[in-house]
């Protein structure tokens, strides 16, 4: 099962989400659907990865906390972009993880 933010981030085109989490929640992976995630690269902010590739099971369980789902490459890459200014604008920072926890 993934772990997930309380009030993870949605694109635009993602329709129903609270249905799609519970879809890949349960093992369905729908192509075209990213995921936006806390990155554990130290020189990294956020990564975003297509939810098909969680069917390996090896990724599955290494799959850091998930805060944000966008339908396409290109809506993931806006939402990441999305969520950088945020912090930045809130916090004069890019202290992601710090914010989101006390968000």
């Amino acid at each position: 099962m993934l772990r997930w933010i309380e009030n993870y981030y949605v694109g635009s085109s993602i329709k129903k989400p609270e249905e799609q989490k519970r879809k890949m929640d349960s093992g369905f992976f729908a192509p075209g659907i990213y995921l936006l995630t806390l990155s554990e690269h130290p020189d990294h902010l956020l990564e975003f990865v297509p939810a098909v590739l969680l069917n390996q099971k090896a990724l599955l369980c290494r799959c850091p906390l998930v805060i944000g789902i966008a339908l396409g490459k290109e809506e993931a890459m806006e939402l990441t972009c999305r969520i950088l200014m945020e912090v930045y604008r809130q916090t004069g920072s890019f202290q992601v993880e710090d914010y989101l926890k006390n968000r």
